[in-house]
Parts: structure tokens; sequence; C-alpha cells
């Protein structure tokens, strides 16, 4: 009599966990979210799936829910130094715009992806001083990262689209940008000032630094929303300016899996 009754709380033990597991499952499935993209990255964190849009693309929703999302403007580009009565080192471009909605809705159906290209920086194309330009837009659906705004020479450093300022003219640093909370990437840095010697503005989380006497800023780094660095303060003539970095956008969603379908066929065995 013994060994039945421990056989039957073995047996009623194992089926209060089969249905812990289904529980477990259904509530999973209830939450979980899946979509295809052509040119992103996918990773898996546990239960979750991490996917990173680098460039242009589309989510394709084949079941709906919310989402963690981020999205990154591009920075602005870093201004021209140049020398006419004084000289001026270049002002670094501002970090793009950071949007982050941890319960984003998506339904079925196909959402454009527009990752923002960097601002231009600013140059000196022999006759013609070119000014720096400010970073596009990057978007997620209806979702928007504006871009940095670009440095402007001769005065201080831009303002970021949110994120980092850009650093002002002469060994000033770039504003820091942000931790991303999916990622944890550094993101959003400005740029940093020009300077008429070593050193010049430093910068972080994505963003050029300046360059000094007739050197070129250094251009944000790829896909980080960093401004670019401004140009050296040269002796003479005009220096060039770095680039802005482009934007980005990272979504996160629990991951449909196949314990659903476990848990109801172990249910009958």
């Amino acid at each position: 009599m013994g060994l039945i009754r421990v056989r039957g709380w073995v047996l009623i033990m194992y089926k209060f966990l089969q249905i812990i597991t289904l529980v477990m499952a259904l509530n999973s499935y209830a939450y979980a979210v899946s979509g295809t993209c052509l040119h992103c990255i996918t990773t898996y964190n546990g239960n979750y799936t991490i996917q990173t849009f680098l460039i242009d693309d589309t989510f394709t929703v084949t079941k709906g829910g919310n989402i963690e999302l981020v999205v990154l403007g591009g920075g602005g580009g870093g201004s021209y130094g140049y020398k006419v009565s004084s000289t001026y080192g270049g002002s670094g471009g501002g970090g793009g715009m950071y949007v982050y909605d941890p319960e984003y809705a998506v339904t079925l159906g196909d959402i454009p992806v527009v990752i923002s290209t960097g601002g231009t920086g600013g140059n000196n194309p022999v006759t013609t001083l070119s000014a720096a330009t400010k970073a596009n837009y990057s978007l997620f659906g209806t979702s928007i990262a504006y871009g940095g705004n670009p440095g402007v020479s001769g005065v201080g450093g831009a303002s970021g689209g949110g994120t980092g300022n850009g650093g002002n003219r002469g060994r000033n640093a770039g504003g820091i940008g942000i931790l991303d909370n999916i990622s944890s990437l550094e993101l959003g840095g400005g740029g940093g000032g020009g300077a008429n010697s070593d050193p010049a503005g430093t910068a972080s989380y994505g963003g050029g630094a300046g360059a000094y006497s007739y050197g070129t800023g250094y251009s944000g780094t790829a896909n980080t929303g960093g401004g670019g660095g401004g140009g050296g303060a040269p002796p003479n003539g005009a220096t060039t300016g770095g680039n802005g970095g482009s934007g980005i956008v990272i979504i996160k969603y629990l991951t449909e899996s196949e314990t659903l379908n476990y848990g109801i066929f172990s249910m009958f065995i």
C-alpha cells in the first residue's frame, strides 16, 4: 500500500508540473510577437528576440503585440575651422535624438524602418566654405528620432537632437550621450571641438573627437548617432569637420516558442 501511495503522489506531482508548464506556455504565447526582416541582425537573449537595424529595411509582423523599441537619429556634422583675422576651431556636431518605448504596439503587416545618415562635416572646397549639415531622421513605424544639429563655425558647439551636445570650439569635449536600454551600447555622444594645438576636444558615446591645427575632425562612429568632431584651428586657410555617425533602430520582444505545443502534447502522456 505504501508503494502505491508513493506512486500516486508522484503521478499527481507530475501532472501538476505539466499544468504549470502549460500555463507558462500559454502566458508566453499570449504576449509573444513574431516578425521577419531582410537586412536586420537577429540575436537571442533568453526568451527574447533582439533585432538590430543598421540600414533601411521593413519589419513584417506575423504575430502582433507589444515590443520594446529604440530609435536613434544620426549625428550632426562637425564644422570647419578657419582663420581670417583670428583663428577659430570648428565646433562638434550634436548627437542624434534617442527615443525609447518599452511598449510599442505592432500589428500584422509591414512596418517601414528608416536609418538616418549622419550629417556632413563642414569643409573648404578650395574657394567656398561649405557649412556642416544636420543629420536625417530615423524611423520605425510612427516612432521618429530626429538627427543631431550641425556644428557652426566661429560659435559654440551645436545642440544635440536630444542626446549629446557638440563641443564648443577650443578643446571642449563633446556632450555625453546615453547608455541604450536594450543593447547597453553607448549612443548619441556629441563631437569634440577643434583647437589650434594638441589636445583638441575629446568625444565619447560614438562622437568624433575634434582636430587641431590643420587636422580634419574625426567622424562619429557608424550607427551610434555620434556627432562629428570640429576641424582644427589652422594658422592659415580652413579645415574640415568630421561627418556625423548614422542612426540605429533596435527592437526586442518575447519569442514565440514551441513550449506551447509541448505543453499541450504532454498533457496526454
